[in-house]
């Protein structure tokens, strides 16, 4: 297990996927859980719960919010335009049962096939054009142009957090987004 100051490491399948997981997402607007879905996508899970127990999200923005959308976070270096996170990238969990069915949908942001790091998205309403499976179909995840997204958990309190967040690019901001103060996990 991961402790405060530890490197990034990617994750390894070491998740007891036994136990039940949530996390709790203090940022300066307020709190906002959410259940992680370890059955379904257990690496993705484990790469999060890593990241959060060694404090990488701590002090990190919401540094790309599109109003009615999604709220994204996760990417120490928010005004550089690539993908940046914990300087390694793993492959993408898809679950015909998950789905960006509903306003707080938690996913990873990656830059194409299997490019998962650190960036996560939550959603403010349907957008399962980002889902992995179209009617039950798989998409073909492996086109670039293609927007597949891994789903690993739901908020469950505080979505009001979320879709109160105003819309913010990254680049051009000029005020600070919503900071993460912490994410403390909850093992049940």
């Amino acid at each position: 297990m991961l402790v405060p100051g530890d490197k990034p490491a990617p994750p390894s399948g070491a998740l007891d996927t036994l136990l039940e997981y949530s996390a709790v997402i203090v940022t300066d607007a307020g709190t906002i859980t959410v259940e992680l879905y370890d059955d379904q996508a257990p690496l993705t899970v484990e790469n999060f719960i890593n990241l959060a127990r060694i404090g990488f999200y701590d002090g990190l923005e919401f540094h790309r919010v599109i109003a009615g959308y999604l709220s994204q976070s996760g990417d120490p270096e928010p005004t550089i335009e690539v993908i940046d996170g914990p300087d390694y990238i793993f492959n993408d969990e898809f679950s015909r049962d998950l789905s960006h069915d509903s306003a707080g949908t938690l996913s990873m942001a990656n830059a194409g096939s299997n490019t998962n790091g650190s960036q996560f998205f939550i959603t403010h309403g349907v957008a399962t054009e980002l889902d992995a499976f179209e009617n039950g179909v798989a998409k073909n995840c492996a086109d670039d142009a293609v927007a597949c997204h891994s789903v690993f958990g739901r908020v469950t309190i505080g979505n009001e957090i979320v879709m109160g967040m105003a819309e913010r690019d990254p680049v051009i901001a000029s005020k600070s987004g919503v900071t993460i103060l912490s994410i403390s996990i909850v093992e049940n």
